[in-house]
């Protein structure tokens, strides 16, 4: 037979092509290798700078907030001890500066920066009043302020306050430090702190979408290389399905899901999840932080005015009975004349935690103005006119004694009820049945009218 008629398929044609796909896949291998490599030590940077900047936002928050404590318990208590305090970190720790450095570091010329430079720029102005009130202490008290004259030389005590009893000037002095603008600034402070926070969290998140991409992206050609590798050299396959390709495809499946990572195959990989695991977690607690606080009021952690709004718009669609309690602080004005506003802020916080304890968690109990409450009960059965006197009247007897070293206090309510889930004439009921009981001699809750026929 001719041999110019003999086809076949060429045993050296054979070897040149697994040689040939073997240093193909080898190259590809490697050249994944070196990117995992590259990409590992870019997520671990950012990781850092991400720490970094987070402990630093977190520092400076806690440094304004410190340095606001000291200057308030100094103009109530006038103890020179808080006023060092307050110069020793002004002067010595400088965690504000040092923190607005970090992020100088990490994120300069951008909206982190921008924002954290915008808090620090709010805590100066809002030191200044601090200052000031603290000054005039010094002043009413007689302190000599030479060793502190470079903080206090370019503070200047007008005229008018100077010549104000000591009373008067300590008066002032806690007036100021909790005067509108001080509270406004302050607000700005923690607003553009929570920016930062966002900022931080969207950086993540830009993070994780790489970590993803990365993944899913290379993950078909290393199973493609390994996979033809394999058949070449079994225990170099071997090795990488083990230490490489079954963590990359569940550290894939895992990702794409949103659960946590499991950290296993090789070292460098189990560091990477590790701290793509703590960055996940981080991120977490700092979302629930952010809804927490968008959610809930600041002073008493009840449910605030925008979230109690959302919770009406669901029980519009809820054909069940509800009832709408509209609670109001009796005199609390004079709380805050008399006793000053931290001791009224302590009143209500001790409100807040006797509507939590006498309420149900299936209740809803919110805060909807500075000495207004409001709840929303369902499934209270038949007897839910005796239930609520009950509470209200167990709440006014334990509000009234003064063994927590607080003022008397006393709570009025007006109680509407609707048959068919909530409904916007509630709220004008229930302030109707709350007027009735505010004419009547407060402490107590009334029902409105219709309800009792």
């Amino acid at each position: 037979m001719d041999d110019n008629k003999v086809h076949g398929f060429k045993i050296s044609y054979f070897s040149y092509s697994v040689v040939g796909i073997t240093v193909v896949c080898g190259i590809l291998f490697f050249y994944f290798v070196f990117k995992l490599v590259s990409f590992y030590d870019s997520f671990l940077s950012n990781i850092t700078d991400y720490t970094e900047s987070n402990k630093a936002i977190s520092e400076l928050t806690e440094a304004s907030d410190f340095l606001t404590n000291q200057a308030r318990l100094f103009t109530a208590k006038q103890e020179k001890v808080f006023l060092d305090n307050y110069i020793y970190e002004i002067k010595e720790l400088k965690t504000r500066e040092k923190a607005v450095e970090v992020i100088t570091m990490t994120h300069k010329n951008d909206s982190v920066y921008t924002n954290t430079t915008l808090a620090y720029n709010e805590s100066v102005y809002i030191q200044s009043i601090e200052l000031y009130a603290m000054k005039l202490v010094c002043l009413a008290n007689n302190i000599n302020l030479e060793e502190y004259d470079d903080i206090f030389k370019d503070v200047l005590i007008s005229e008018a306050s100077k010549k104000l009893s000591k009373e008067r000037q300590l008066n002032v002095a806690q007036d100021f430090l909790f005067s509108s603008d001080y509270l406004i600034s302050k607000k700005r402070f923690q607003d553009y702190c929570a920016k930062s926070n966002r900022e931080l969290v969207y950086s993540f998140l830009e993070i994780k979408d790489e970590v993803n991409n990365f993944f899913v992206n290379r993950f078909s050609l290393l199973i493609l290389a390994v996979s033809i590798l394999f058949v070449s050299a079994i225990l170099f396959s071997t090795f990488v399905l083990i230490l490489l390709i079954k963590p990359i495809a569940s550290y894939t499946k895992s990702i794409l899901i949103g659960e946590p990572v499991e950290d296993i195959g090789a070292f460098e990989l189990k560091r990477l999840i590790h701290s793509y695991n703590k960055l996940c977690q981080s991120n977490t607690e700092k979302a629930n932080v952010l809804r927490q606080k968008a959610e809930h009021d600041f002073l008493t952690g009840l449910i605030n005015r925008h979230a109690f709004d959302e919770i009406k718009d669901v029980l519009r669609s809820f054909n069940e009975p509800v009832a709408y309690l509209l609670i109001d602080v009796d005199f609390f004005k004079n709380i805050n004349d008399v006793y000053g506003h931290q001791t009224g802020d302590l009143v209500l916080k001790k409100i807040s935690k006797m509507l939590t304890i006498q309420f149900r968690k299936s209740d809803y109990v919110a805060r909807v103005g500075g000495d207004e409450f409001a709840v929303i009960m369902t499934k209270f059965g038949d007897n839910g006119t005796e239930i609520i006197k009950n509470k209200i009247d167990n709440m006014n007897q334990c509000l009234q004694t003064i063994d927590d070293g607080l003022p008397s206090i006393s709570l009025s309510v007006g109680v509407a009820f609707s048959q068919e889930g909530y409904i916007d004439e509630l709220v004008e009921q229930a302030d109707s049945a709350l007027y009735k009981v505010k004419k009547g001699g407060r402490c107590n809750c009334s029902f409105y009218e219709p309800l009792e026929r």
